[in-house]
């Protein structure tokens, strides 16, 4: 069974057959009857020789890349898979036509599969990702729906990768009258708009279903107090929160009530804080898993930079805020 590989100029440039070894210049792997050239310099695919078919499977599987149905009348055997949205080629790595949310995402080809991301997101319907990404603001004091700086991180977020990329993002405001930080029923209505919005946004695209999302939460002061809140009621509905940010978590007077435990569903916390007490006595500290094993906990403690107190320790520490969350949505390539 032959096999032999193009480049983007259509140029041969390796030939072999499966009892042979391959070139060691080339990577290849296997996904269903198809090998594929992983020479990202190279953009090259590997493609069946005309006439030659496959038999990594039974004829009668009916199923190729992605899970997806193979449409096996047009090209030859899972030369052509059937997505809902859109046709992919496997041999090509691409749709054969345009995505249909091309303009929300004009930094990525029409035609590339999965945000151009296929290990960490798998295209169910040919659509786009289905990240989440919450930000709290510290407590609305004033009950006039203040969001702190939180919908200023959202902002940077959404210019460094959701606008580009896809998903959805959004600011709330932290409920602090009223909320008691060790009664579970205010917690779950102080975070109700806030795990609504996941519920309806994680794992979905314009109403589709995909697969592969990632969940982020990031809230400071009484908002940390939210965040840790949502990503428990989060365990409950077995979905994974990928990255969760907490600044100097913390609810005044009742700061010393304030959970510090952080649930099993939470993949990993970076928990930045200092333990020098406001004029209402807020200020943070560590966090710890309740399962090391499933959950990284990393406790940032900024106590002794100057300038660094409960009041200042949200605009110190946007940047690095925002560099992690976009980290986690897409991570930089190794050097």
């Amino acid at each position: 069974m032959a096999y032999v590989g193009y480049d983007v100029n259509n140029q041969t440039i390796v030939k072999n057959y499966l009892n042979k070894s391959f070139n060691r210049n080339y990577t290849y792997q296997q996904y269903a009857d198809v090998l594929t050239h992983c020479n990202q310099n190279q953009g090259a695919y590997v493609l069946a020789q005309p006439g030659i078919e496959s038999k990594f499977v039974g004829d009668g599987y009916r199923y190729g890349f992605n899970g997806k149905e193979n449409d096996n009348e047009v090209k030859g055997n899972g030369n052509s898979v059937a997505f809902e949205a859109r046709i992919y080629d496997p041999r090509l790595g691409r749709f054969l036509s345009i995505d249909p949310f091309a303009p929300k995402y004009p930094m990525l080809s029409p035609y590339c599969f999965a945000a151009n991301s296929p290990i960490r997101l798998v295209d169910v319907l040919g659509l786009g990702p289905g990240d989440v990404v919450v930000a709290f603001g510290g407590g609305d004091f004033m009950g006039n729906g203040d969001k702190g700086g939180a919908p200023t991180i959202i902002q940077k977020v959404n210019e460094q990768h959701i606008t580009k990329s896809g998903g959805k993002s959004q600011a709330f405001a932290s409920l602090y009258w009223g909320v008691s930080p060790d009664n579970t029923a205010d917690l779950d209505k102080a975070t109700q708009s806030a795990y609504d919005f996941i519920k309806a946004n994680y794992n979905m695209n314009d109403g589709k279903k995909v697969e592969g999302g990632k969940v982020i939460i990031e809230g400071y002061s009484m908002g940390g107090v939210m965040a840790n809140h949502l990503a428990k009621r989060l365990e409950v509905d077995k979905i994974q929160v990928d990255l969760l940010i907490t600044v100097d978590a913390a609810a005044a007077w009742e700061t010393d009530e304030v959970d510090r435990t952080v649930s099993p569903n939470v993949k990993k916390n970076i928990n930045i804080f200092q333990t020098k007490k406001s004029s209402v006595d807020s200020r943070g500290a560590a966090n710890t898993a309740v399962d090391p094993k499933k959950t990284s906990v990393v406790n940032v403690d900024v106590s002794k930079i100057d300038g660094v107190e409960h009041g200042t320790i949200d605009d110190a520490s946007q940047n690095t805020v925002v560099k992690r969350v976009v980290n986690t949505l897409e991570p930089a390539p190794k050097k």
